[in-house]
């Protein structure tokens, strides 16, 4: 995939001999460069899709076992066998594997149910701790008058688990066989079985059934090598039977369609070589024409620093072929609006310092990629709470020393800014408040108004890509009527506005219905007309132009396309006040808090200070999670949706699992 626009690799036909129809099937999955076509031979397709589904439940099956046996299984090489047959011989290696899996769930099907403490690994190793006792438990907890359970319990809640059982009147012995655990064997009445199970749950008590067929650690390790290995053969003939489905089999030729990129496609000529010794016939062609993003892959190369972003448009959904990826414009708008709703130094400092500490400690890839993304959005948040002089809030020193530095005027101050000053001086807090809120409204629909014209001519210039007339004219008056969106605010910008009311902070807008605004604003109310209404006909003329239907339907549609354009150009302009909100409600929680340690005795006290340690903790975790949160939908709702599908699928080349080699023999040879 190009940074701007999603690619598909070649598709790549390659004609063989039927004869050497599994061998070739085989290179390419140890080639691990090939991504098969979803198209080919409909009964061979149906074939392979039928047993790869069987597969796919055999897997499932194995994984879960695995998980609950909690034992980690040792790396072995393994092989699995395939003839001529493909089918005989998939289903062979089915029934063996299904064979194998019913004999460990009827061994060991009732232990790893009814364990009871975690993983059946864990429970054979604490099993083993108990092997001096002979006696079986199992009877005495089913005994008619008295009972008897061992209780494991952690040596901090053992005070609180011995006052629950004389509160019972049970009797409870305790002993030190485990580390960190107290061990119990518990005596008590049928009766008070159910009280004696609630109340000892509250102390994390848990009860130990020693079971009457005992595991030992090696077998433990032999159950769970066996179920790796056989995993391994499954997945291998899952990829296996995928290069199968993309082939066409006639009398004498074996026919596999795929895709190969440009890169690897030598890759792919050496390892035919190799195998078919020149006896086959090879074609890579670029995809031309009309491109369904469910039929073709794109190729998708991520450079390390722009990961986060790719995690995040991946939820929106993958590039479709031809589609204008938006990687890198999120990676530089998403940290901006980010920051624009989190100003504050103090907090940008504490996201900066946990994302680093996540990109450089976490072991998962998962936390390594948030951790970058941390650091990312921080530096924004950093440099805006630094222009709004907020450092963990508006009331520490630091943040006035950011006031002073601005000459007491920050020019990203939130309006909560001016309640600060209020609370020490009252005079003139009203005007603060109001110019404030202006500006900071102007601010984030001018923020708006560009990245929703932006969207929209990319909108447009892949409607020309896709030489569709109809989508063409509709993306066209998406684009001319948010230009003119983006023309009030750049011409109200260039008048001046003087945030001390909407009409002064939006005086284009005015102009627009005759209002009496500065000369100037009128010139830009004309263009902004202009352009809003080129869009509004183009989206009543096309319904009309490209419509089926009857005269009456079309008119109606038409006004319906007009109507939900006035709808869409008002409500995604009006949705970035978010922005403004959000800075809002950031800034008044830490107020609000700041407020709370003050009546408590001041920053200067223990419990003021508390207070307001707390209060900033809380506020950093909260508003970073709602500010991602809104930070996404901005660009997923707003803009994404007018010029990028995400409904593409990935470029991903069947590779052989690691360990594991697929053997081609004979059908003699299996039969001898």
């Amino acid at each position: 995939m190009g940074l701007f626009i999603a690619r598909t690799p070649p598709e790549t036909i390659i004609i063989v001999p039927k004869a050497r129809f599994l061998e070739t099937a085989k290179a390419l999955v140890e080639c691990g460069c090939f991504h098969p076509s979803s198209h080919g031979d409909e009964r061979l397709r149906n074939l392979a899709r039928r047993l790869r589904g069987e597969v796919e439940v055999l897997i499932q099956r194995i994984k879960g076992l695995l998980e609950r046996i909690g034992e980690e299984p040792e790396e072995e090489k393994t092989e699995i066998i395939v003839t001529s047959n493909i089918a005989a011989s998939s289903s062979s290696i089915i029934t063996s594997i299904n064979t194998l899996l019913e004999d460990i769930e009827a061994r060991l099907g009732k232990l790893i149910e009814e364990r009871g403490i975690g993983p059946l690994a864990e429970y054979v190793r604490l099993v083993e701790q108990y092997s001096f006792i002979t006696a079986d438990l199992n009877m005495l907890r089913e005994a008619k008058h008295l009972r008897t359970v061992l209780y494991r319990v952690p040596e901090e809640n053992a005070h609180e688990f011995e006052n629950v059982i004389r509160s019972l009147n049970a009797y409870a012995v305790g002993f030190n066989i485990e580390q960190g655990f107290v061990t119990y064997a518990v005596t008590y009445t049928p009766q008070t079985e159910q009280k004696l199970t609630q109340a000892t749950a509250r102390t994390k008590a848990t009860p130990i059934v020693l079971p009457r067929f005992r595991l030992t650690r090696e077998q433990v390790k032999e159950v769970s090598n066996n179920l790796y290995n056989a995993l391994k053969r499954l997945e291998a003939l899952a990829t296996l039977l995928k290069i199968v489905e993309s082939a066409y089999l006639t009398r004498s030729l074996a026919v596999f369609v795929g895709y190969v990129t440009s890169d690897n496609l030598k890759r792919l000529k050496r390892v035919l070589d190799k195998v078919l010794k020149g006896a086959y016939t090879i074609y890579a062609r670029p995809v031309s024409g009309h491109i369904s993003p469910e039929e073709f892959p794109v190729e998708l190369k991520v450079p390390r620093p722009l990961k986060p972003f790719a995690e995040l448009l991946a939820m929106y959904g993958l590039p479709s072929p031809r589609d204008f990826v938006p990687l890198v414009m999120m990676a530089i708008t998403f940290p901006v609006i980010f920051g624009l709703m989190f100003p504050d130094v103090g907090h940008g400092l504490l996201l900066l310092l946990f994302g680093a500490y996540l990109y450089t400690k976490a072991r998962s890839e998962g936390w390594r990629t948030l951790g970058q993304l941390l650091i990312y959005v921080s530096i924004p948040a950093i440099i805006l709470g630094a222009m709004a002089a907020e450092f963990f809030g508006p009331a520490t020193p630091m943040a006035h020393w950011l006031e002073e530095f601005w000459h007491g005027h920050p020019p990203y101050s939130s309006p909560v800014h001016a309640l600060y000053k209020a609370y020490i001086v009252a005079e003139e807090a009203g005007n603060m408040v109001k110019l404030l809120t202006f500006k900071t409204f102007f601010i984030s629909l001018s923020i708006g108004s560009v990245l929703l014209a932006l969207a929209s001519w990319l909108g447009f210039a892949k409607a020309v890509t896709e030489r569709e007339p109809e989508h063409m004219l509709h993306t066209l008056a998406v684009a001319l009527a948010f230009t003119g969106v983006l023309v009030v605010f750049i011409g109200s910008a260039i008048v001046g506005p003087k945030y001390t009311s909407m009409q002064d902070t939006l005086p284009v807008v005015y102009a627009m219905f005759g209002g009496s605004t500065p000369a100037g604003a009128y010139v830009y109310a004309n263009m902004a007309k202009a352009l809003i209404v080129l869009g509004l006909l183009l989206s009543l003329v096309t319904p009309l132009i490209y419509s089926h239907e009857s005269v009456g339907e079309r008119i109606i549609s038409a006004v319906m396309e007009a109507f939900d354009l006035v709808l869409i150009m008002l409500g995604n302009t009006l949705s970035f006040v978010r922005i403004m909100g959000l800075m809002l409600a950031h800034s008044g929680l830490v107020y609000g808090f700041f407020i709370i340690a003050d009546k408590a005795g001041g920053l200067s006290s223990v419990a003021g200070l508390g207070l307001y340690i707390f209060g900033n903790l809380f506020v950093a975790g909260f508003e970073a999670f709602v500010a991602n949160i809104q930070s996404l939908r901005l660009h997923f709702y707003e803009m994404f949706s007018k010029f990028y599908e995400g409904r593409g699928i990935i470029y991903q080349p069947i590779r052989l699992p690691e360990g594991i080699e697929i053997r081609i023999v004979s059908q003699e040879t299996v039969s001898r």
